[in-house]
């Protein structure tokens, strides 16, 4: 092994994980028409607890910069569209972010704005799954 090796693209995020863990979960609209129509739950997604269902919507995000659908700089989602594609209630919703956020599981590079940071997808990937520990 070499130091270079040690490289690894943001975008080149494992395809294999992500395919694992949402493929079960949601299916992506290319190109919606409104973006609350961009990720569309299956009915596992409903089984998901709210900290599930929430990593599920901001891996998701990197999933879609990862095909060319968003660009980098809509990777953060707001609590507004989070509540959107979750359906967890703002009053429910924002208290719960800033646990993940103390948790360091999620990140808020922009006000108002969260995303699953490089350093965590697997460890999000894991509590999706139920595999924390």
């Amino acid at each position: 092994m070499t130091l270079k090796s040690l490289y690894e693209e943001p975008a080149a995020l494992d395809e294999k994980l992500l395919v694992g863990v949402l493929g079960p979960l949601i299916r992506l609209t290319p190109n919606p028409i409104d973006e609350s129509e961009a990720i569309r739950p299956l009915p596992a997604f409903d089984e998901l607890n709210r900290r599930q269902k929430v990593l599920t919507v901001l891996i998701t995000q990197r999933a879609r910069v990862s095909l060319g659908d968003i660009d980098a700089e809509s990777l953060g989602v707001s609590p507004v569209q989070i509540e959107e594609w979750t359906g967890i209630p703002g009053g429910s919703l924002r208290p719960l972010l800033r646990r993940m956020l103390t948790d360091r599981i999620i990140s808020q590079p922009d006000r108002g704005r969260y995303q699953v940071p490089l350093y965590a997808i697997e460890r999000a990937a894991q509590e999706i799954s139920g595999d924390s520990a």
